[in-house]
């Protein structure tokens, strides 16, 4: 089996990735010609992407994998009741109806009658912070893009108009970002 893809890895091509685009945003700011070298980056942003991509998809089949594996710790889920929702959204404003939480040795399971509300919110809350973070990080990595994409368009080359309209029908471009609803 080829080499194991991290969260870790993913974040430093994707940090590389939003690194070029930014260069590339200072380039179209810059006065002067910069058409030739702002192609050139934009087709290595595109090589980068293509790579995040790919880094995805095997750290997604990984991540399948591991679920189906025996080995795989089980979750209980549990429902949040209608105060902890309520806080739970309040706080984060992500919406909640359960929260499944890692229970390799059932203790969870078979102590669940007696654990407290606040112990379930506790790690409901945890989940709806990594939640709003994990959606902060995309939108912020699409405002960046779009950015990026808005100042090649400010160029007026209509080279540049057509392979940034072309990118942008690509629903794989950047690794699906702009087809995201």
């Amino acid at each position: 089996m080829g080499m194991k893809v991290t969260l870790e890895a993913i974040e430093v091509k994707r940090q590389k990735l939003l690194d070029i685009c930014n260069h590339i945003q200072k380039l179209a700011d810059t006065p002067g010609e910069h058409g030739e070298e702002i192609v050139k980056e934009a087709n290595v942003a595109q090589r980068e992407a293509q790579e995040l991509e790919a880094m995805a998809k095997v750290w997604e089949q990984q991540e399948l994998a591991d679920r189906r594996a025996p080995t795989a710790e089980p979750y209980i889920t549990v429902k949040l009741n209608d105060d902890q929702r309520e806080r739970i959204l309040e706080e984060t404003g992500v919406r909640m109806e359960t929260v499944d939480i890692p229970d390799g040795t059932q203790i969870m399971e078979r102590t669940m009658p007696v654990n407290q509300p606040p112990d379930i919110e506790r790690i409901a809350l945890e989940q709806a912070r990594a939640q709003k973070a994990l959606k902060e990080g995309e939108q912020a990595a699409m405002a960046e893009a779009a950015q990026g994409l808005a100042a090649l368009k400010a160029q007026k080359n209509p080279e540049m108009d057509k392979l940034v309209d072309k990118a942008l029908k690509d629903p794989n471009f950047l690794c699906g970002l702009f087809s995201k609803k």
